[in-house]
């Protein structure tokens, strides 16, 4: 990125997540100030998005939603604590898993349709998921290709399918095959 605040659309935005307090000379660093938590961002999405494409996007499996809110519970009783007046080191946050290493143990799940909120979201992914070192997973309800999405995540992309019924495995063997062929990290199956 470069301190040039005068950026059209077009230009690629700065996908790359740091610690400590953002570079507010770049478009990334001042969304980064603006809307801090996920929280913050889900707020301007309401007023932002159409209400169709926000409900379908901030929506869980089940009545009531109860998955996302026990995830949510569970994540808000994390705390990560620094420890003063000890040895400082720089941590290794990075993990192995099915052969390739990756920067830290996460990855951006595989969401229905995230397109729909922002044109190219899928390839927005991709693209932080190569800058950062961590699998994107392509969900198979996606208006982007596996094979453009690979291409994108340059070797950090995963893919999710759902298993269906025998009557329909052939929708399950074509995207085997696709991904294969796309050299994803992974297959996801729910």
């Amino acid at each position: 990125m470069t301190e040039d605040n005068s950026k059209t659309s077009t230009e690629e935005p700065d996908y790359k997540v740091t610690a400590g307090r953002p570079d507010t000379s770049t478009r990334a660093g001042q969304l980064k100030m603006l809307y801090p938590t996920i929280a913050d961002l889900r707020t301007k999405a309401r007023k932002r998005v159409p209400r169709f494409a926000f409900d379908y996007v901030d929506g869980a499996a089940g009545a009531d939603e109860p998955n996302r809110r026990g995830n949510a519970a569970a994540l808000d009783g994390i705390e990560i604590l620094p420890r003063y007046g000890g040895e400082n080191y720089r941590a290794d946050t990075s993990v192995e898993l099915f052969g390739k290493r990756y920067a830290g143990p996460l990855a951006i799940a595989p969401m229905g349709l995230p397109g729909l909120v922002l044109p190219g979201g899928e390839k927005a992914f991709a693209r932080a998921a190569a800058a950062n070192e961590i699998p994107f997973t392509l969900g198979s309800s996606a208006l982007a290709t596996v094979e453009e999405v690979s291409e994108l995540a340059n070797g950090y992309a995963w893919f999710q399918i759902y298993r269906m019924p025998r009557d329909n495995l052939a929708i399950n063997m074509d995207w085997i095959a696709r991904a294969t062929a796309a050299e994803v990290g992974a297959l996801v199956v729910t």
